[in-house]
Formats: C-alpha cells, sequence, structure tokens
C-alpha cells in the first residue's frame, strides 16, 4: 500500500458504512418475510427461515453450505491473526514456556508460525472440550466477545489518557470524542449487563466464570516470568528472527 494513512482513512469508513448498511436491510428483510412469533417459534435461524419461506427448503439447505463455508473463512482468518500476534508477542520478549526463540520461529517450513499455532491451539482445543455439549457454542462466542470488550474499555481509557497528559502528539488517525465517549459507553454497558439476571431466567455463561478464565489465561505470562527469575535469574528480551 503506497499510501496506508490515507487509504485506511478511506477504506475504514466505506468498509464499515457498507456492512452497517448491508446488515440493517438484511434485518429489515427478515421481518418483512416472517413475524416476531415465527421467528422465536422456529428453532432454526433467521436466516433460515428467511430463505425457507422466500426461497423454499432447497434454497434453505444451500443457505446452511455457504453459512459453514462463512464460519470456515472466519475461522481461518483469526487462526491465521492470533498466530501471527502469538509470534509478534514471542517477539517483543513476553515470556513463555521453553523460550521465546522457539515460539517466534517458523519452524517447520520456515514459512508460516508453526510454533505460535500451537500457542492458538491448546486454549481453542480446551474451550472446545470441556464445555458441556448444548452450551459450547454460547460459550465460545461469551469467551470471546466478553473479554473483548474489557479490552475495548481500557483501550478507551488509554486514549483518554493520552488525549489529556499528550495532546501535542501528532496523530495519523484521531477519533472524534463523541465517537469515543459512546464507544466507552458502550463498552461499561456490555460489560454490566451479563450481570444483570434476564426477565425469563435463562442466560448463557456466568460472567464470573469468564472473568475467571480471563484472569487465569493473563496471569500465564506472570507465573511463568516469576518461575523464569527464580530459576535462572531470567530476564525477557526480543527475538529478532
Amino acid at each position: 500500500v503506497r499510501d496506508p494513512i490515507r487509504t485506511l482513512k478511506i477504506s475504514g469508513p466505506l468498509g464499515l458504512g457498507i456492512c452497517a448498511t448491508l446488515f440493517l436491510l438484511a434485518n429489515i428483510a427478515y421481518f418483512a418475510a416472517a413475524s416476531k412469533e415465527e421467528i422465536l417459534d422456529s428453532g432454526i435461524t433467521v436466516a433460515s427461515l428467511f430463505f425457507q419461506k422466500v426461497f423454499g427448503e432447497h434454497a434453505q439447505r444451500a443457505l446452511t453450505v455457504f453459512v459453514a463455508l462463512s464460519a470456515l473463512g472466519n475461522v481461518l482468518t483469526i487462526t491465521f491473526a492470533a498466530a501471527r500476534v502469538n509470534q509478534e508477542l514471542a517477539k517483543e520478549g513476553v515470556p513463555l514456556p521453553f523460550g521465546n526463540k522457539f515460539w517466534a520461529s517458523n519452524w517447520p517450513t520456515g514459512k508460516s508460525p508453526m510454533p505460535a499455532l500451537i500457542i492458538h491451539l491448546i486454549p481453542s482445543v480446551l474451550v472446545i472440550v470441556f464445555p458441556p455439549p448444548k452450551v459450547v457454542y454460547p460459550f465460545i462466542l461469551n469467551v470471546e466477545g466478553y473479554p473483548a470488550q474489557i479490552i475495548h474499555f481500557f483501550i478507551i481509557v488509554g486514549l483518554f489518557y493520552l488525549r489529556y497528559t499528550k495532546p501535542h502528539i501528532r496523530r495519523p488517525f484521531k477519533v472524534g470524542w463523541p465517537f469515543a465517549v459512546f464507544y466507552f459507553i458502550a463498552a461499561c454497558f456490555l460489560m454490566v449487563a451479563p450481570f444483570l439476571p434476564p426477565a425469563n431466567g435463562v442466560g448463557d455463561t456466568p460472567p464470573f466464570a469468564l472473568l475467571a478464565i480471563l484472569r487465569c489465561w493473563n496471569s500465564c505470562p506472570i507465573l511463568w516470568r516469576s518461575v523464569l527469575g527464580r530459576m535462572e535469574n531470567h530476564t525477557p528480551e526480543s527475538v529478532w528472527i
């Protein structure tokens, strides 16, 4: 990309605007094809019900295949991104078991970050295998979504702090205060809402369990740093490959 700042300033809002418009139109189409009662009592996804009522049974089955392909693409994208993030963390000296050089490498092919994929594989397998089958899907969504809101909250707090303490820093991307405040309020609401009991008494994963998982996972590097420090007087260093 020749001019990434200019490109992202154009493509970011444009892409989000197009996606938001399509999402809104899709929801309008759902409610135009089926009533609220039909959606609640169908026992299938809203998109599947829409295709069944508008295009018939064959289209409904075809949609299932497209949804599966879309989910596969999402999994592959997240896996690729997570592996790269894990590799960069290892390069920056975040303490990991058995030394950072291995996790920061592209072993064995020299092209793909296989060790970093292993870091991503271990918690993924645990999250899939241990929860009961009936709750595994909402549990995975909650494990991904709820901690993300906590991270978003601290990102906005950091943004406010830097704007207040260092207002003269050059910022190629600068978010407006109304957007930042709105995002902050949304993050606060999404962190507090799971603690409020639902009216029908039916809920998903308790937020206390999600906080415990997040705390445990974040404590692993700290514990490993402590162990290395006691055993080898080890100081984490960046790894350049």
